[in-house]
């Protein structure tokens, strides 16, 4: 595989096309370019409302008891990560699964 990538580089006048010869700034830009785009954004928004949940239950079934099916399509359900968030903060004070649904 080595001999390809030579041949490849010397049919190409010695520049590589795999990004290896990019500059640590153009790198920088590219990444700074992929973090500002809408679908990234949505990307790392989609997981920041799965470990909201999975926090939420995991923390929930210590407090309150596993937790019913309701329950878990509710939070299956929420997809507003401020919410997630709160209902989160509320675990600290709610009695129960029903408590700390129902507040909102």
């Amino acid at each position: 595989m080595a001999k390809q990538t030579a041949s490849a580089a010397s049919a190409d006048g010695g520049r590589r096309r795999d990004g290896a010869g990019l500059g640590p700034k153009r790198v920088f830009e590219g990444v700074q370019a992929v973090k500002e785009s809408t679908t990234y954004q949505a990307i790392v928004e989609e997981g920041q409302i799965k470990e909201a949940r999975k926090l939420i239950l995991r923390h929930g079934k210590r407090k309150f008891g596993r937790p019913t099916a309701a329950v878990a399509r509710a939070l299956e359900g929420t997809e507003d990560l401020d919410r997630l968030e709160r209902l989160s903060d509320r675990l600290l004070t709610a009695a129960s699964w029903t408590e700390l649904l129902d507040a909102e």
